[in-house]
């Protein structure tokens, strides 16, 4: 048997960045305009401020405003919903990363929705190259505003699947709830300055001595 492909990495990156980058490889920063045929164009990066928007609206939503029965499954259904939404363009990314792709029906509105964003998912290893910058040349991942950001991707797709277990009663809902808290602390407070940067509020950093327990 064949061993298993390694599943991709990804990286969030600033738009703007990408957008600078000619079929030259010349990184061009001081431009006020999109490059033509732009490094962003040529790898059809996928919208990441969505999944950062999804993630802290899902985050708040596991505080429910009505504790009882119906109260928690209604905020379980919105996660799921904007889970679902954030993902659904992107089922090239999470076959990369090795979950299952959210299906999208014929003329779904998802693909018809304007989206304004300040950031976009690319493969790291596509951004990986060299560019010319002031004459030198420089690797981009150290010109370009990026994080690693395959951990994003992959528990928003954990969430969706954690809205559909199943639950029969107020403890169990809010233990649903709870695990989905945990899984978003664990990874979108270092993403804070990206969330302010889109002008939304961050979540609170998971201290140290809570992670151990």
């Amino acid at each position: 048997m064949g061993r298993k492909p390694k599943a991709k990495q990804y990286s969030i990156v600033v738009a703007d960045d990408l957008c600078c980058v000619g079929e030259d490889r010349v990184f061009n920063a001081e431009s006020d305009e999109d490059v033509e045929k732009n490094l962003m164009e040529d790898l059809q990066c996928p919208i990441a401020d969505e999944v950062l928007i999804a993630l802290r609206k899902a985050y708040s939503l596991t505080f429910p405003r009505n504790p009882f029965v119906d109260g928690i499954r209604a905020e379980i259904a919105e996660i799921r919903r904007l889970g679902v939404e954030a993902l659904k363009p992107m089922p090239e990314v999470l076959s990369d990363l090795g979950v299952a792709p959210i299906p999208m029906i014929d003329d779904d509105p998802v693909q018809y929705k304007v989206r304004v964003f300040q950031y976009v998912f690319a493969r790291t290893e596509d951004i990986d190259i060299s560019v010319k910058v002031g004459g030198k040349r420089r690797r981009l991942l150290d010109v370009a505003h990026h994080e690693k950001a395959t951990a994003l991707i992959t528990t928003l797709r954990a969430i969706v699947s954690d809205t559909f277990e199943e639950a029969h009663n107020e403890d169990q809902l809010l233990a649903i709830l709870r695990r989905i808290r945990e899984r978003i602390q664990a990874v979108l407070a270092a993403f804070n300055p990206c969330l302010e940067s889109i002008e939304i509020e961050p979540i609170a950093e998971l201290l140290a001595d809570s992670a151990e327990k």
